[in-house]
């Protein structure tokens, strides 16, 4: 989702500090603490922010502390300070994850940790994660993109949600019509040649 100020900053602070809470929150954005719990309630019910441990506060009161969702950490990467430190966010994001053992289990994330110790797939990791939050960004402004592009954006959610009823779809229009049988023939080659090029230039 597209946000203002004030959740951006948020976003930006928990990608930046890992867990957090909303006195914690508070405190680094010198901000009144029933701010910072309704900044992380609205995130935390968009999905940019997940909760990931809960424990006992001061005077027994239960801390909760939010972390970066997936999608959330595609959404803070369009902050320049958050990409300028995209590798103690992606540390700090898989750190969190493994608190979730249905997100990440930690022989996963030291897999992965240990792949982003290789320079040259630790730059492409960062370009593809920078890469898709612009995609975001875009999706966001749709007015930003093409006619053709987001008509192709839209059959792809519409496949990917209802991949049973577009596949019919498809298999009888291809088979009745020579005209549509073109138009679906160049909307799936499309999603070939990526792969296909990829493919020429995998060693």
């Amino acid at each position: 989702m597209k946000f203002d100020g004030n959740l951006n900053r948020v976003l930006e602070t928990v990608a930046l500090n890992g867990l957090v809470s909303g006195y914690k929150l508070s405190k680094i954005l010198d901000a009144p603490l029933t701010n910072a719990q309704r900044w992380l309630s609205v995130l935390y019910d968009s999905g940019e922010l997940d909760i990931y441990k809960e424990e006992k506060g001061a005077k027994k009161r239960k801390k909760v502390l939010y972390g970066l969702t997936p999608i959330g950490l595609y959404t803070a990467l369009s902050q320049p300070k958050v990409r300028r430190n995209f590798f103690k966010v992606f540390d700090q994001f898989l750190e969190a994850r493994t608190l979730n053992d249905k997100a990440l289990d930690s022989e996963a994330k030291v897999k992965i940790i240990e792949d982003l110790k290789n320079r040259d797939i630790a730059e492409k990791v960062k370009k593809f994660y920078i890469a898709v939050s612009d995609g975001l960004l875009n999706l966001y402004d749709i007015n930003s993109l093409s006619d053709s592009m987001v008509i192709d954006l839209a059959i792809y959610i519409a496949t990917k949600k209802d991949p049973k009823k577009m596949l019919s779809i498809f298999t009888h229009l291809y088979n009745l019509s020579p005209n549509f049988r073109r138009v679906i023939e160049d909307y799936f080659q499309s999603d070939l040649i990526l792969y296909k090029k990829m493919k020429s230039k995998v060693k």
